[in-house]
């Protein structure tokens, strides 16, 4: 028990540690990413932690794309917070769902988890820094440090410009009321969505093409 309250403080100082270098930097380089490439990396690199949370990640439903112009440190910041946020919330034995696809220049990177979803009182405020649902802290009190989606909006909408989301349902949209009491035993639905704009990141690239990371 207190290697794992010494493991739960060190992740929560590199959280906060990454987030304040996140926060501070005003360029980022950029390089051609094959970001179907880079999903499945990390799909691979969580897949261990996914075995340990008696879960599977399935990325069959990832789609080769032509290369884009972005940043994938902090795309993969990204997918890797959203992946193990959906471990730490899933059922045992439940699938974690990962897809991409682009239609018309928008790119959808999408993962799902079927778990104990979020209230819709707490859905608008999930990305606040610092903030953690209800059925979160009732699950998992010490489960997390209530920045690592903060940090996902943050790569994806001031870096990439692009935008995060987030949904949770129940099975069939059955109405099972929003409170934390009310929701605790039925299974959700919970899907994350990030939105990228290929139009927009080559045009980011042009305009900040040799801004050196500060």
């Amino acid at each position: 028990q207190l290697e794992n309250a010494f493991g739960v403080v060190h992740a929560v100082r590199e959280r906060l540690a990454t987030f304040a270098k996140m926060s501070q930097i005003t360029g980022w380089p950029r390089e051609r990413v094959a970001l179907g490439d880079l999903v499945n990396d990390c799909c691979r690199l969580m897949g261990p932690a996914a075995d340990l949370n008696e879960c599977r990640i399935d990325s069959s439903g990832v789609t080769a794309l032509p290369n884009i112009l972005a940043n994938p440190v902090y795309l993969r910041v990204a997918l890797l917070n959203l992946l193990d946020n959906a471990m730490k919330y899933s059922y045992q034995g439940r699938v974690i769902n990962v897809a991409l696809r682009e239609v018309e220049g928008v790119i959808r990177l999408q993962v799902s988890d079927y778990g104990i979803g979020i209230p819709s009182v707490d859905i608008g405020r999930v990305f606040e820094a610092y903030f953690r649902s209800r059925v979160a802290d009732r699950v998992a009190p010490r489960g997390g440090s209530g920045i690592g989606l903060t940090m996902v909006k943050h790569a994806v909408e001031q870096i990439h410009q692009g935008n995060v989301s987030v949904s949770s349902r129940p099975p069939r949209e059955k109405a099972v009321g929003t409170t934390a009491e009310a929701i605790a035993n039925v299974p959700h639905t919970t899907t994350f969505t990030i939105t990228l704009y290929r139009n927009r990141l080559e045009q980011l690239g042009a305009s900040r093409l040799g801004e050196p990371m500060s």
